[in-house]
Order: C-alpha cells, then sequence, then structure tokens
C-alpha cells in the first residue's frame, strides 16, 4: 500500500511539511535580522569599523546551516530510537502496530530538530557578534 495513493493523506503530508519549513525559516529569519540589525547598529555606532555584507548570502549561510542541523537532528533523533523499539519488538516476537511507532519517532524528531536548530542558530548569532565587537587588546594598541 502506498501511503500518497489517498488524496487526503498526500494533501496533509504536503501541508505539513510545508509547516515544517515555515516554521523552520521564520525561525531562520529572525535570527537573520538579528544579525543584520546588530551589523547596522555597529556601523552606525562607529563607521570605522563599518563591515559590508551580502544580505542574500548571509541569509542563504542562515538557512543552509539551519536546514543541515534540522535534517540531521530530526534523523539522528528519531531513526535509532524507532530502530531498536522495532528491533527490540521483533526480537521479542511481539506485534505492534507501526504507524504510532513511526508517528512518535516523527514528533520526537521535529521536537528535537527545532530545539537543537534553535539552539544553533542562537549560538551562531552570538559567536558572529563576538567577533565583531572589538577586544581589549585592540584598544590598548
Amino acid at each position: 500500500m502506498d501511503v500518497l495513493s489517498n488524496p487526503q493523506t498526500r494533501q496533509a503530508l504536503f501541508i505539513g511539511g510545508g509547516v515544517v519549513l515555515l516554521v523552520l525559516i521564520l525561525m531562520t529569519l529572525y535570527f537573520f535580522w538579528r544579525r543584520v540589525h546588530k551589523i547596522r547598529y555597529l556601523a552606525k555606532k562607529d563607521p570605522d569599523r563599518a563591515q559590508s555584507y551580502n544580505g542574500f548570502l548571509l541569509f542563504l549561510n542562515y538557512i543552509g546551516y539551519a536546514l543541515l542541523v534540522f535534517i540531521v537532528t530530526a534523523l539522528v533523533a528519531s531513526v535509532p530510537l524507532v530502530a531498536a523499539i522495532y528491533l527490540g519488538l521483533w526480537l521479542a516476537h511481539n506485534v505492534a502496530p507501526l504507524v504510532p511507532l513511526i508517528t512518535g519517532g516523527v514528533c520526537l524528531g521535529l521536537v528535537l530538530g527545532y530545539y537543537v536548530t534553535f539552539k544553533f542558530l542562537r549560538s551562531k548569532v552570538a559567536f558572529e557578534e563576538s567577533k565583531a565587537v572589538p577586544t581589549i587588546t585592540e584598544f590598548v594598541a
């Protein structure tokens, strides 16, 4: 049985996937705008140390890393757990429906994927801001 043969299921999967990507893109946009705002603020505060940046390339950098982190985290969080539970059920010769098992794995993967992506983007912004702020040694010299 093909899961995409039912039109309602197919449409629900497309809408669900779109919502997942939309939330990820909105989260990335939030951190991207925080970074751009900080770059503009530092340029206004100290024009001699102003950085030039390409907003489109900066956004592609953020969205590329966010997608990579989200996909890898979701897969690493869900696939081994679902496989271990399924293997345990198979070795114990128990019968269990796969739909709740896969649904639980997908939900866990999505939650952990969003959490780790949020932490990663927040750390990325903090790291890039720390590189832009002058250090003590620059003031002394």
